[in-house]
């Protein structure tokens, strides 16, 4: 995606979605949902990386989950901006709380063993269909779709102009990719990588959204990339 392109005046707006950096319970294979756990080392050498290869690009608007992994990694972009930029201020950064990650109840916290042996094997039963799985306290998964899908739909339609840059969560990437795709959702979560701090680029034009790039990690090199996640460990 080039600067340009991403920057022309046209009925086109180009969207890049970031998922966050690598968190501590990431790299313990821990489920997280609602909660934090903040950049594990890859997690700040990942964000600053990305940061790297987004500061030539100009973005009209900047959203980011209010999580605290999120709102790090893309602090650390809008920094890198700021600097490379020529000494400007960092853009300012709309928090949102329906950008969140979806709630997963009392799983949160637990390393993938922890809940098979705590819950039944929830964990092998929820790799067969995580939208089926009933997990205690979680948000309903139909109404993370509504909130997320809604929430981006809103920011769509709230810019003419673009690039709009947007940090959120593995799980909302794979829900609006779904969504746009015409895919189940749960296909897409346990099928396609969503890696830490990965670019997608989305394009919304009058007649649909079209992707452009997606789950892109060039920017990473191979020790920077956690092989081994909730999704892989099966």
């Amino acid at each position: 995606m080039s600067k340009s392109a991403a920057s022309a005046k046209s009925d086109s707006l180009y969207i890049f979605f970031v998922r966050h950096g690598e968190s501590v319970f990431n790299g313990q294979n821990r489920i997280q949902g609602h909660s934090d756990s903040g950049l594990s080392e890859r997690g700040r050498r990942q964000a600053e990386k990305v940061a790297r290869r987004l500061s030539r690009f100009s973005f009209k608007k900047v959203y980011s989950s209010d999580l605290g992994r999120a709102l790090t990694t893309c602090k650390t972009i809008t920094a890198a901006a700021g600097k490379i930029g020529g000494g400007g201020q960092p853009q300012r950064i709309t928090l949102d709380a329906r950008l969140r990650e979806i709630g997963l109840g009392e799983w949160e916290g637990l390393s993938t063993d922890e809940v098979n042996a705590r819950y039944r094997r929830g964990y092998d039963r929820w790799l067969v269909s995580p939208s089926r799985m009933k997990v205690p306290g979680a948000e309903r998964v139909h109404e993370f779709h509504a909130r997320v899908r809604t929430r981006v739909e809103q920011i769509m339609n709230a810019h003419r102009e673009g690039p709009i840059l947007v940090v959120t969560h593995g799980g909302v990437i794979a829900s609006l990719l779904s969504h746009w795709l015409k895919s189940s959702f749960d296909h897409t979560l346990l099928n396609l990588r969503i890696d830490n701090t990965s670019v997608t680029v989305v394009e919304k034009n009058p007649q649909r959204v079209k992707i452009h790039l997606l789950n892109d990690i060039g920017h990473l090199g191979a020790r920077d990339v956690n092989h081994k996640n909730i999704f892989t460990n099966r």
